[in-house]
């Protein structure tokens, strides 16, 4: 029973916050307490001992700790609170995580109305933000840990407000419309071996009979380029759905705070409000 009423007290004394707040507090007030190695880091006194560490001071200031921040010169020897070492611990295993999108994943829905030219634009957004291991597995270029430590110390979250795009023609330097011609140039190679080289030309327009010749097409662009907002908004997601698990992971581990969920939605673009779709998975041992 008392076991119980311990439990019960140290439960109440525990601050509630929200997980950005929490982990902004963990990498921009705590973290950096410790040195290079980890360690505490230097109090600086006042008068003539703080002028003569100074030359030692500085030689730290362009070096991140273990923590990954630069170390601060500490007002205390306390070091970093214990529950801004699971903070981080918890923030280093998200890169534990694979990425689970769904085959018709788009942060974008009105490129659905572009066809061809929006498909492409999402494939090129995800090919910037991922890669293919060998195993066929699709991973994040940036861990999901990099993206919440660059947010908790920056401040904010991934910028996902964009202008919405529009299909235009290309055009050429005279502002009109440029028509396109597919060729092949047939040639023989060094070994005497026939070669055909396919390409595209934009010499389809007539200009003499200022019609388009046989065979022509236009081409189109979205207007402004999608992609930076595709990545942007992907990254969004893979934010969000890092800081749900941290909300997880760290759920009745931490000794002076109860943390909740943030309250940005999870697609904040989308008119409804958006329920956090699981797009982080743990990696399973067979895949390690």
């Amino acid at each position: 029973m008392d076991h119980l009423d311990h439990t019960m007290k140290a439960a109440k004394m525990r601050k509630t916050i929200d997980i950005e707040k929490l982990v902004s507090w963990a990498y921009r007030d705590e973290l950096p307490k410790a040195v290079g190695g980890g360690g505490i880091a230097p109090v600086v006194a006042g008068g003539w001992d703080a002028i003569a560490r100074y030359s030692e001071l500085l030689t730290m200031i362009d070096r991140t700790n273990a923590y990954g921040v630069v170390p601060t010169f500490a007002l205390d020897d306390s070091g970093p609170h214990v529950d801004a070492l699971a903070v981080h611990r918890a923030v280093v295993a998200l890169d534990g995580f694979d990425l689970d999108l769904p085959d018709d994943w788009s942060p974008m829905d009105e490129l659905g109305a572009f066809g061809d030219l929006g498909a492409q634009a999402v494939a090129v957004a995800l090919d910037r933000l991922t890669r293919v291991t060998a195993d066929g597995r699709r991973v994040l270029r940036k861990g999901p840990g990099a993206l919440v430590r660059h947010h908790a110390i920056m401040g904010g979250c991934p910028d996902w407000q964009c202008e919405a795009p529009e299909m235009r023609e290309i055009r050429g330097p005279n502002g009109g419309p440029l028509w396109f011609r597919r060729k092949v140039e047939r040639y023989d190679d060094a070994f005497g071996n026939p070669v055909e080289h396919a390409y595209e030309d934009a010499d389809g327009w007539d200009v003499k009979r200022k019609v388009a010749k046989r065979g022509a097409y236009r081409k189109y662009r979205l207007v402004p380029d999608p992609v930076p907002a595709l990545v942007a908004r992907a990254e969004y997601e893979v934010w969000h759905a890092a800081l749900a698990v941290l909300v997880e992971d760290l759920a009745g581990v931490l000794e002076a705070h109860e943390v909740r969920d943030t309250v940005r939605p999870a697609r904040p673009w989308e008119p409804h409000d958006a329920r956090a779709s699981r797009i982080l998975k743990a990696v399973s041992l067979e895949n390690c």
